[in-house]
């Protein structure tokens, strides 16, 4: 969606080919349509500056949770091929 990738842009989140992809799946899977709509009603509301720092913090969240499910994958991954 252009609205949350124009307020990651803004905010220096996002730079990276990869990170426009996780930005993508961040705005499908994690925001949804409700989640961009009441971003958008926090926007009419008070300014974009506000919707960008929200925005910010939980494009961060999700980034942590991405990272810490990719190490724990490889974690497993690990476990798997030693001997016990």
């Amino acid at each position: 969606m252009p609205y949350v990738r124009r307020l990651l842009r803004v905010m220096g989140s996002i730079s990276t080919g990869p990170e426009k992809k996780l930005a993508n799946r961040f705005t499908m899977e994690y925001l949804r349509h409700d989640g961009v709509f009441t971003l958008r009603l926090v926007g009419k509301n008070s300014s974009d500056i506000v919707v960008a720092e929200i925005l910010a913090d939980l494009w961060d969240m999700y980034r942590t949770k991405k990272a810490a499910q990719i190490r724990n994958n490889t974690q497993e991954v690990e476990f798997e091929g030693e001997d016990v």
